[in-house]
């Protein structure tokens, strides 16, 4: 006996014979073996329900014996839930050797076990189950050892034309974990692995990391900058690189690492910094900063004031591809700074005038100079380091840097000239 679609009746006005106790319609009492279906109501077809050696006709029933039609069949796979969250995942196993029962009406009706890969499947066979249509429910006995996290839910199958296979009710399992461990400093910030289903992990260990900060002193209208150069680890700077800040700040919450700081200077503020550099036609001092665990570190560049002196001078020094010559006369009076720069980078044709001088500095034999000066029609500002090593003057240095990013002299002593200091 086989589940059977509906089909259309072609003769509904037609009254069958041979029809026991109800006196006549659509109910034939026609055994098999002697009778056919055919031979009694010729081309029109009926649906019937076999009891016992007999079929019964009925207009909605589905099932007779010799139906062409598919058998009802609800399938699923049972397999290993990795990592519990109650779906299947790419290369989660199926695991075979399990239970399953189907059951119709609150009672079991059959009972198969999965494949290897977990599969299972019932057909839906009215002669060997006391089914009917309507609710099917699949469950699987539970082993020790395992923890259920997916289960498909009831499966209605009705009766006539319509879905033949009721796949993918499928059951997820995983074994209980076991973790033990200890908290640590995390200092290389390279954390843990995850865990999958039936692992014993021993070391599943807390790391925690320490933050840092960078703390910067700098006159107020210095821009601050703070980006990463070298952060290792899993972890991720948050609120995230760069940041940004006015004078005198401190940047918190760092992870240990590289940090690059950045404070562009505005006009009047004077550095004999070592470190300084021209960005974008400003001149900056750039420090490249370790932000280790719990600390701070310091970045304060090195400021100068305007203080009296006077620096005389001409030079001639080495630059690429050839010389360059130069004359110079800075003083520092009660009313400010003033002076000129007259130089020439015979080698590239670079021309400087100076237009305005803005701080002097001296120290004992050194000095510098800050200002602006015209390169053809752009102003940038500049900043001269001299050096008064005495007579004859063959040691004196003349280094010159300009904010467009021309240098000059850094290279060594002068190669001919005289520089004076007082």
């Amino acid at each position: 006996m086989y589940w059977a679609p509906i089909e259309s009746i072609d003769r509904p006005n037609e009254i069958w014979n041979g029809c026991t106790g109800n006196g006549g319609g659509l109910c034939q009492n026609i055994h098999d073996g002697v009778y056919t279906i055919a031979q009694e109501i010729a081309s029109g077809p009926i649906h019937v329900k076999r009891w016992g050696d007999g079929f019964i006709g009925t207009a909605c029933g589905n099932w007779h014996g010799s139906a062409s039609g598919p058998i009802p069949t609800i399938a699923g796979t049972k397999y290993e839930d990795l990592n519990g969250d109650s779906a299947r995942q790419p290369g989660e196993p199926g695991l075979g050797g399990w239970t399953i029962d189907l059951s119709y009406g609150g009672n079991i009706v059959a009972t198969t076990t999965t494949g290897p890969d977990g599969s299972y499947a019932f057909q839906l066979n009215a002669n060997t189950m006391p089914i009917n249509a309507g609710a099917y429910t699949v469950t699987e006995r539970q082993q020790p050892g395992w923890v259920q996290s997916h289960a498909p839910d009831p499966v209605n199958v009705g009766y006539g034309a319509g879905p033949a296979t009721f796949g993918g009710n499928d059951f997820g399992n995983y074994r209980p974990v076991t973790i033990q461990g200890r908290k640590f400093d995390d200092h290389a910030v390279d954390g843990a692995g995850t865990l999958t289903s039936g692992q014993n992990v021993t070391d599943a260990d807390f790391g925690n990391v320490c933050l840092g900060k960078i703390a910067v002193t700098v006159p107020d209208g210095v821009a601050v900058r703070v980006e990463e150069v070298s952060v290792p680890g899993l972890l991720q700077n948050d609120p995230p690189t760069p940041r940004t800040a006015t004078g005198t700040a401190t940047i918190n919450d760092l992870l240990p690492g590289t940090y690059r700081v950045t404070m562009t200077l505005p006009d009047g503020v004077f550095t004999t910094d070592p470190d300084l550099t021209s960005i974008n036609g400003e001149f900056a001092v750039v420090k490249t900063v370790t932000v280790g665990e719990c600390s701070t570190t310091a970045v304060a560049p090195v400021l100068v004031v305007s203080a009296p002196g006077k620096i005389t001078g001409g030079i001639r020094i080495a630059v690429p591809g050839g010389f360059a010559t130069g004359g110079f006369e800075f003083m520092q009076k009660k009313e400010g700074p003033r002076g000129t720069l007259e130089y020439n980078d015979h080698a590239s044709g670079l021309r400087i005038h100076t237009s305005d001088i803005t701080g002097i500095s001296v120290n004992g034999a050194e000095a510098y100079v800050f200002g602006h000066a015209l390169v053809g029609a752009t102003t940038y500002g500049f900043r001269l380091h001299l050096v008064d090593a005495g007579e004859p003057g063959t040691s004196d240095r003349f280094e010159l840097v300009l904010a467009n990013g021309y240098t000059a002299g850094t290279d060594g002593p002068i190669q001919d000239g005289n520089i004076q200091v007082h």
